[in-house]
This record gives structure tokens, sequence and C-alpha cells, in this order.
């Protein structure tokens, strides 16, 4: 893990359900690699309004239909034969992240840099 530019943080944060959007991002990196080594790696950067967490992983980008659509519930990539996967994860996480005053979005999908996800979340006392 990679960590730039970080002081204190200072906003009020459920640390459960931050848990639960980290690993559902890292889970998904994780599932969508399955036959590669990829790197995953968090950055943070702050300012007077809001904390940015960049989430990156070295992997295959995801396509440009389902990147369009890829926050709304029942969309995945991943083979639902087993009845299995809902597609539920990345809605739940940006869910998460707006229930915070914050949100989570697709900012890099490329085959030179990966998947980077950004989660932008108001700072305690900040503007948004």
């Amino acid at each position: 893990m990679t960590v730039k530019n970080v002081r204190e943080p200072s906003a009020r944060l459920d640390p459960v359900l931050l848990q639960r959007l980290f690993f559902n991002l890292m889970r998904n990196a994780h599932e969508a690699n399955r036959d590669q080594k990829i790197t995953v790696t968090l950055s943070v950067e702050q300012d007077e309004s809001k904390t940015c967490v960049r989430i990156n992983n070295t992997g295959v980008p995801i396509s440009e239909s389902l990147a369009q659509r890829l926050f709304d519930p029942r969309i995945s990539r991943k083979s639902s034969s087993s009845g299995i996967n809902m597609g539920l994860g990345l809605a739940i996480c940006r869910k998460i992240a707006l229930d915070h005053g914050g949100d989570l979005s697709l900012v890099e999908n490329s085959k030179e840099r990966g998947v980077t996800f950004q989660l932008e979340l108001p700072r305690q006392g900040g503007k948004t």
C-alpha cells in the first residue's frame, strides 16, 4: 500500500462500512483478474473540504459498455451461473460513499494504467 500526502483524517466515518467498501473493491479486482498477478495501490490526498482515496489495480480494464453502468444494481462482468453473484458489490460501495456525504467513481480505465476508483469524502468542518 502506498500512502501520499496524508494528514490526520478529519471526517466522521463508519469504519465497518468503509472496511466493507475497500474490501469489496479489492476483492472485485482480484476476482476480475484471477489469472494474473495484479498490484492494488491506495493513495490519499486531502484539501480543506475533502479527502480523496484512489484505489488502483493494475488489472484488465472494464469494458466501456459495463463501465457506463458499473454502479447499477445487478450489473457484473462475473459469471453468475452459480446464482451467487448478484452484481450488488459496487452499488453497495457507492451507497456507502453517498451515505457518508461523498461519492465513489471510476476515474481511470485503461490498459496502460489499469482501473482506478476514487472515493471522495467530506472533511469534518470542511466545505463540500
